[in-house]
This record gives structure tokens, sequence and C-alpha cells, in this order.
């Protein structure tokens, strides 16, 4: 270091002792002036964040705190529900999420509206046709 010892405001034993009791594993001296260690301490904070990213990362998942998007769900299968405009609750089966042909899994509830969909989302109508409106596409 460009820095003597008896110069120095604080020694590297109090450095190490400091870093120690907050429990910081790695420490390096630098100097800009002289260019010194710069980059590897640069490295060394990059590493010790991509671990300490990791760490966080595994405790979410463990915690139940993150959603994978890419598997599958499986939706419950009975739930309360507000059915009707009377504010009156009933308990409805809830599709699970099922195959389709091509291998693909996906949720019931984004088919075509049959019965039990009619059923659970309200949708009940005499004609399976929609509507005639004056828009045109």
């Amino acid at each position: 270091n460009d820095i003597r010892a008896e110069k120095r405001q604080v020694s590297s034993e109090d450095v190490q002792k400091w870093c120690t009791e907050q429990g910081i594993s790695a420490h390096i001296e630098t100097s800009s002036k002289a260019a010194t260690n710069v980059t590897d301490a640069f490295v060394l904070a990059l590493r010790q964040w991509k671990k300490m990213e990791c760490i966080a990362e595994a405790e979410q998942r463990q915690n139940g705190e993150t959603i994978n998007l890419t598997q599958p769900i499986r939706l419950m299968q009975r739930r309360n529900c507000c059915m009707g405009g009377d504010g009156a609750t009933k308990s409805a089966d809830v599709i699970d999420a099922d195959d389709d042909d091509d291998g693909r899994t996906t949720d019931a509830a984004m088919h075509a509206p049959n019965a039990i969909s009619r059923h659970l989302f309200g949708q009940f109508r005499s004609s399976p046709k929609a509507p005639s409106t004056n828009y045109r596409l």
C-alpha cells in the first residue's frame, strides 16, 4: 500500500476485527491512487453479491414465497364463491388443470364454455350464438 502503517487512520488488525464482528468473510485493501486491487475488489464484491442472491432465492423457494410460472398448477377441488346477486355463497366445484391432446397442461377454465363452466361462472344462455351487434370488424 502507499500509506505507511504509522500514518494509517485504521490499522489492518482493526479492519480484520471489524469484518469478523460484522460477519464479513473477506476484505481487500485497495489504493485508487496506485490502482492497486481496485479491479479485484469489484470482482470480489460481485462474487459475494451473486452468492447472496443465490442464497436468498433458495430461501424464498423454500418458504414458498415465489411462484414458478413454468410448472403446471393444480387448482383447489372445492372453493367457496359467490353465486348470483343475492349475496349467498355456495360451494362450487373447480375443475383441475388437465392435459390437452398435445400433452400441454392447461387450465380448464380457459376452455370453451360447457355446462360446468356456465354453472360456475353464471353464464346461462338459451342460445350458444352470441347476440348480434352493429359493430363491424
